[in-house]
């Protein structure tokens, strides 16, 4: 059972870069003004019997994350985002408005995603007469970081190979790491 810290979500206008081996990006996004879905981040439950059972979420174990792409399957620079059989590093940056509902005022704020994962679902090759003809990519995630780029702080952070896991700026494996 695992229970959702941080709920999924989903965002319009994003452009989406692949960053190559040595971390370089391309002049141009490879698709630009594309929906993404972020992911949930949800932990892992441990059941406590107890005068009955009680389900606590366990900090130590973050559950699958996965990040959903949704691109035009005509377009060539959207399949380069596709590398099956490795880790894909994807730079996913997009602007929206925030309101203020205490001074009622609306903000543009600006933020980005560093994400590295395997690609776990392609979009469907057929194209149909009269449809979008768009599809999903889909990339399980090794890493993800949520950047706010406008007053630069990192909402999330998730990196399974480092053992990193902070939100809002707080390490929540430091206080696990700290007993070994």
């Amino acid at each position: 059972m695992s229970l959702a810290l941080v709920k999924s979500l989903g965002v319009k206008g994003c452009a989406v870069w692949k960053i190559d081996d040595e971390g370089r990006l391309p002049q141009n996004p490879n698709v630009d003004n594309v929906s993404v879905q972020l992911p949930s981040i949800e932990l892992e439950t441990t059941t406590i019997n107890l005068m009955g059972s009680l389900d606590v979420p366990d900090i130590s174990r973050v559950g699958n994350l996965q990040l959903t792409v949704t691109v035009p399957v005509d377009v060539p620079s959207a399949m380069e985002l596709v590398e099956l059989g490795k880790s894909v590093h994807w730079l996913i940056t997009w602007v929206s408005q925030e309101y203020d509902s205490i001074n009622g005022t609306t903000t543009p704020k600006s933020y980005s995603v560093d994400a590295t994962g395997f690609i776990t679902a392609i979009p469907n090759a057929e194209v149909n007469a009269g449809s979008e003809n768009t599809g999903d990519i889909t990339m399980n995630l090794i890493s993800f970081r949520k950047l706010n780029r406008t007053d630069n702080t990192v909402p999330f952070e998730v990196d399974r190979g480092r053992g990193i896991f902070r939100v809002n700026n707080v390490d929540l494996y430091s206080q696990f790491s700290n007993l070994y």
